[in-house]
């Protein structure tokens, strides 16, 4: 659930980006996460782990998620593929280090005493969002938008209305996209089993 949270609260966590900035949301979500994860460490019910853990922390995950991706934009006007490409090369090199590392954690102490260290790591990871530069996210707000006064015609229409409030926060205009659609559907069905066999291999 938390994985799915991660990616699934994106609809919200990019908007938290817009509104804040990219280095208010990653610490926010690493805050978060840190807060989930030792909270996790104490409970003792699987229905209530699902909440702090399965949804809280995955809501967390997706902020600095959004954060770090949308920084990306900031900071490179070339190669932006590249750093994308470093970034999530960096997640997946994560993955496979962290998973043996908290499997031996688990059993050499517990998986209380895992959730908290994992607390630990967390709240180091997430102070590196302080390096990023507030003044780059300024710069690129500065830059003349070539639909600039059409949205300022659409803001001033729209202001005020509780609709376009929401419709901000939750844009739906990009499912018009047919090739948003054509990239969305396949990983869609992707990401139901992406991720069962790795479950399951810890049994083998």
């Amino acid at each position: 659930m938390a994985i799915a949270l991660t990616f699934f609260a994106g609809l919200f966590s990019t908007s938290l980006v817009t509104w804040f900035g990219c280095r208010v949301t990653a610490l926010m979500g690493g805050a978060i996460c840190v807060v989930t994860l030792t909270i996790s460490s104490f409970v003792g019910n699987i229905f209530l782990l699902l909440v702090t853990y399965g949804v809280l922390f995955g809501f967390g995950c997706s902020c600095v998620f959004a954060a770090g991706i949308m920084v990306i934009e900031l900071y490179f006007t070339r190669r932006q593929s590249i750093a994308a490409g470093i970034l999530t090369a960096g997640i997946g090199t994560g993955i496979l280090i962290m998973g043996p590392i908290l499997e031996e954690l688990t059993r050499v102490t517990n998986w209380q005493t895992t959730f908290r260290i994992m607390a630990g790591v967390n709240l180091l990871v997430s102070l590196g969002a302080v390096t990023f530069d507030p003044n780059v996210e300024k710069d690129q707000e500065n830059v003349p938008s070539k639909n600039e006064d059409m949205e300022k015609e659409n803001t001033e229409r729209e202001k005020g209305s509780v609709v376009s409030e929401m419709q901000s926060v939750f844009d739906v205009s990009v499912w018009k996209e047919p090739r948003v659609l054509a990239l969305f559907l396949p990983e869609f069905f992707v990401g139901l089993g992406h991720f069962v066999p790795q479950i399951h291999m810890v049994r083998i």
